[in-house]
């Protein structure tokens, strides 16, 4: 999360954009995260309400 609002406040005030390699890794790691947070959801909607 740090490294997105880094690199938007370097877009944005400095004008500077960074590294398209680290704009890449970045994607990566939150597409990851994104895909087993889904999954997990997934596994555990059957219970999701009963949980809360």
């Amino acid at each position: 999360m740090a490294r997105i609002v880094t690199d938007f406040r370097n877009a944005i005030f400095d004008n500077f954009i960074t590294n398209p390699k680290n704009i890449l890794i970045t994607a990566i790691i939150c597409f990851a995260v994104f895909i087993i947070g889904y999954m997990i959801f997934k596994k555990m909607s059957v219970r999701f309400a009963e949980e809360i």
